[in-house]
């Protein structure tokens, strides 16, 4: 065989894998799901999220949605991220920040879950928990895929990409609560 293909077929062979069990367990849920009547989907997003949060950039009140209130607290997160990484005066500080920030999020993931599992009923619950446990690895495993082809083109390009994704995001949220709140006081007829 050649020496190409002998280094293709064992990776082949690993997505297969990993395409396989993520299908088999995903199949898995949606079965026990629909036995207990679960209903899987994001229609919950549109719900009222009835909890506040003590610091927001946007306009958040606990009647808004629990999309809005997941963009607020993101891009809160996007502001500490930012704040800890523009002023660390050195590699050492930084990796402590980083360590402070990775600690404090996993002692609060168990306020979170409470928060939001005693918002929802009780079918909805799962879902919530689910949603919430799925974000942080979705990133974990989105963002080496993302940045290390602009890594590889120069060493800078993924933190201007980052920078531009956040702008952009900030923009949209702006943009679309602008047009929300228009639509919903009537200045905008659809």
């Amino acid at each position: 065989m050649n020496n190409k293909i002998k280094r293709i077929i064992p990776q082949l062979l690993t997505i297969l894998f990993v395409v396989f069990v993520f299908g088999f367990f995903t199949f898995n849920a949606q079965v026990n799901m629909d036995n207990r009547g679960i209903d899987f989907g994001f229609g919950f997003l549109k719900q009222e999220a009835s909890f506040d949060m003590q610091f927001t950039l946007l306009d958040y009140d606990g009647q808004d949605s629990y999309l809005w209130a997941y963009v607020v607290a993101l891009l809160n997160t996007l502001l500490v991220s930012f704040l800890g990484i523009a002023f660390a005066p050195s590699i050492y500080v930084l990796f402590v920040y980083l360590t402070l920030h990775g600690v404090g999020s996993a002692l609060t993931r168990s306020g979170n879950v409470a928060q939001l599992s005693l918002s929802v009923n009780k079918n909805e619950q799962g879902l919530i928990n689910g949603l919430l446990g799925g974000v942080m690895p979705l990133g974990h495993l989105l963002t080496p895929i993302i940045t290390m082809p602009l890594y590889m083109i120069a060493p800078n390009y993924p933190f201007i990409f980052i920078a531009i994704l956040s702008v952009l995001i900030i923009m949209f949220i702006n943009l679309s609560k602008k047009f929300t709140n228009k639509l919903h006081t009537g200045e905008i007829n659809v």
